[in-house]
C-alpha cells in the first residue's frame, strides 16, 4: 500500500512536466521562437499558448515553418523565455462557428530549409491580430547611369560654315545646314569616363550666292553626303540628379564621302579624313534601362586642300540598355 502511494505521489510531481514536454522553446529572438517537439505533430499556421512550468499562460504565438520534430514560431502577443513550453489553445467560441478561410496563394516559396535550423534565417512580422506577414521587399526604381551598356540611334541638325580658297584672292565664304543620323553605343570605362561612339550618314548644303566666281556665273556651293564617325570620351558629373545625367567631353571625327556635287572644293582632295570636336550634353533616363540622349557639339570639319570649316550640330535620340 505504501509503495503504490509512493508511485501516485511521483506520478503527480511529474505530471506538470509531462504535460509540457510536448513542445518546449529551445531559442529566442526577438519575436522567433525555436521550438521543440518530442510526441506532438506541429502543423505549419497552428496557435499555441506560450506557459511556463507553472502552466501560466504567457503569450500567443504561431508556428510558420516545421522541420522534422523541430519548427519555428512566431511570438504575438506576451513573452517567451528559453524553458517556456507550448499548449495547444483551447476552443472557447462554442456557440459562433468560426470558417477559416485559406489566404490565396500569392506567396514566394520559403528559403531552403539549412542544416541548422536556426530562427535568424527567415525574417516575418506578427501583428496584434496575431496574423503572419511575410516582409516583402519592395523594388526601388534605379536609373542605370553612365556605368551602363547603351544601344540606341540619334538624329542631328547642324549649322556649318565652310571656307574654300578658290585663288589667291578669292575665297568662298559658305554657310548652310546640314543633317545626321547615327546609331550609337555606350559604354563605361572607369567610375567617372564613359566611351560613345557614332557612326550614320551625315549631309551638308552649304553656298554663298553672292560669290559668283566659282564658275561661269555660278554661285559657290557644296552639297556633300558622307558616312561619319564619332569616338566621345565623356565625363559624368552632377550624378545626384538622378535621371538626369549631365556630360562634357571630347572625341574624334571622321568623314567618308559618298557624293561631291561641289564648285568651291577640289574634288580630288575629297577622302577619309579626320578631325577634332567638344561637346556636351544630357542622359535623360525616362525609366530604368531607357534613355533619351540628348546632345550639342562643336566640331571642325577635316581640312582639304585649301579648304576648312566647322558646325554646330545639336542631336536627340533614343537609347536602352543591353547589360
Amino acid at each position: 500500500m505504501k509503495f503504490f502511494i509512493l508511485i501516485l505521489m511521483f506520478c503527480s510531481f511529474i505530471a506538470p512536466a509531462l504535460s509540457h514536454a510536448e513542445v518546449s522553446i529551445q531559442k529566442v529572438k526577438d519575436k522567433k521562437l525555436l521550438v521543440s517537439s518530442d510526441f506532438e505533430d506541429l502543423t505549419e499556421g497552428e496557435i499555441f499558448y506560450v506557459i511556463d512550468t507553472n502552466s501560466t499562460k504567457k503569450g500567443v504565438a504561431k508556428i510558420i515553418k516545421v522541420k522534422g520534430d523541430r519548427a519555428i514560431a512566431i511570438l504575438g502577443k506576451g513573452t517567451a523565455d528559453i524553458g517556456d513550453f507550448l499548449s495547444k489553445r483551447a476552443k472557447v467560441r462554442k456557440t459562433v462557428k468560426r470558417t477559416v478561410k485559406k489566404p490565396t496563394k500569392k506567396v514566394r516559396k520559403s528559403a531552403p530549409v539549412a542544416d541548422e535550423f536556426d530562427p535568424d534565417d527567415y525574417d516575418s512580422d506578427y501583428d496584434s491580430d496575431q496574423k503572419v506577414y511575410k516582409n516583402r521587399k519592395k523594388k526601388r526604381k534605379t536609373y542605370t547611369t553612365h556605368n551602363g551598356h547603351y544601344l540606341g540611334a540619334m538624329v542631328g541638325f547642324s549649322n556649318y560654315t565652310l571656307d574654300s580658297q578658290i585663288t589667291s584672292t578669292q575665297v568662298a565664304n559658305m554657310t548652310g545646314s546640314g543633317f545626321s543620323l547615327k546609331a550609337f553605343y555606350d559604354r563605361p570605362l572607369i567610375s567617372w569616363l564613359n566611351l560613345r561612339v557614332e557612326a550614320g550618314y551625315e549631309s551638308l548644303s552649304v553656298a554663298n550666292e553672292s560669290q559668283t566666281f566659282c564658275g561661269i556665273n555660278q554661285a559657290c556651293f557644296a552639297n556633300l553626303a558622307s558616312l561619319a564617325a564619332d569616338v566621345w570620351g565623356r565625363v559624368h558629373f552632377l550624378k545626384s540628379l538622378d535621371k538626369f545625367k549631365p556630360w562634357i567631353g571630347g572625341g574624334l571625327y571622321a568623314l567618308f564621302p559618298l557624293s561631291d556635287d561641289t564648285n568651291a572644293l577640289d574634288k580630288e582632295s575629297l577622302g577619309l579624313s579626320s578631325s577634332f570636336q567638344i561637346g556636351g550634353g544630357i542622359d535623360w533616363h525616362i525609366s530604368p534601362g531607357k534613355m533619351i540622349p540628348i546632345q550639342i557639339q562643336y566640331s571642325l570639319l577635316p581640312s582639304a586642300d585649301s579648304a576648312d570649316g566647322n558646325f554646330i550640330s545639336l542631336k536627340v535620340g533614343y537609347g536602352f540598355s543591353f547589360k
